[in-house]
């Protein structure tokens, strides 16, 4: 869903404001329900042929089309409680580029496993833009492989089994 607090504001105006020799190596995608007024969302948007739209309800089956064909999933919000969409792109091995908040933070080796940039910040949104714009194939690639270790370490049905065995133990 689209909602305001995950600051899909910032991210349009950061990418709009990019230079354009890294305006024309991205390509934003927007995908999800708008409950908000999408028509503010396509008038900030305007001309701007880095920004597509697909304000819809994205059916399950769609999912791991949308999460693999992409090169980095976008989390500008400004506040988080818990994240499915994050944990979803981990599930893909797709490297995030979000804000530095809690929830995030804990989970994002900037330049790493992905990208954190300063809540709210459109400059540091901007620069993180910049920085995955501008990475060769090969840093990329690493990027993926150090996410897939991450995910195998921390999230993966093995590490998780293990944390509840250690806290059971712990309590026995």
């Amino acid at each position: 869903n689209v909602v305001a607090n995950k600051r899909l504001d910032l991210l349009i105006d950061a990418v709009k404001e990019l230079p354009d020799n890294i305006q024309n190596k991205v390509h934003l995608n927007i995908c999800g329900n708008c409950r908000m007024n999408k028509e503010a969302f396509l008038q900030q948007i305007g001309d701007c042929k880095s920004i597509s739209t697909y304000f819809k309800r994205i059916p399950d089956e769609e999912i791991p089309e949308l999460f693999t064909k992409h090169q980095f999933f976008m989390l500008p919000y400004q506040d988080v409680a818990q994240s499915g969409p994050h944990m979803i792109a981990y599930n893909y091995n797709l490297p995030v580029i979000a804000s530095d908040i809690d929830g995030f933070a804990e989970r994002v080796e900037d330049g790493e496993n992905g990208f954190l940039f300063r809540v709210n910040d459109k400059e540091s949104l901007k620069a993180a833009i910049t920085k995955a714009a501008m990475m060769s194939t090969s840093d990329y690639q690493k990027m993926k492989d150090n996410l897939k270790t991450y995910v195998a370490e921390n999230n993966s049905l093995e590490a998780v089994s293990k944390k509840y065995i250690e806290y059971f133990n712990s309590v026995l």
